[in-house]
């Protein structure tokens, strides 16, 4: 008994339940895998160092002129946007021949809400009618 007490004492944990063994090789296993990898990432940068050396843009020289861009590309769009928005806003044929037209937004999202209102009114009176 009092041998046993010494013994623990000595190794100061379970000897049962570590084995060293596994640990130094799971973290050399993981030394090696950072080492793979930072060789592979290292050659990476290398090679593609080379490939994007001209097509990158640095930073410009003191008295470098800058380029003057031409007016926007997207002028086109802001004349398309402002058309969209008359719609969104006026009344007008969509097809006159088939007497399609369309509204301004907000009188349709007033008739929308008229509409869903006389719908339900109409299953409410329904509703009270069979209780009846």
């Amino acid at each position: 008994m009092a041998g046993s007490n010494f013994e623990q004492a000595r190794h100061r944990h379970e000897s049962t339940d570590v084995n060293e063994r596994s640990i130094v090789w799971v973290a050399f296993g993981i030394i090696v895998i950072l080492i793979v990898s930072g060789i592979i990432v290292f050659g990476l940068l290398i090679y593609f160092g080379g490939h994007w050396q001209g097509t990158l843009s640095g930073p410009q020289q003191v008295g470098e002129k800058k380029k003057i861009l031409p007016p926007p590309y997207f002028q086109g769009h802001q004349n398309l946007r402002e058309e969209k928005e008359d719609l969104l806003y006026s009344y007008g044929w969509v097809n006159k021949e088939k007497g399609i037209v369309h509204i301004p937004i907000e009188r349709a999202m007033n008739f929308l809400i008229e509409r869903k209102a006389l719908i339900h009114r109409e299953k409410s009176r329904k509703q009270v009618q069979e209780k009846e």
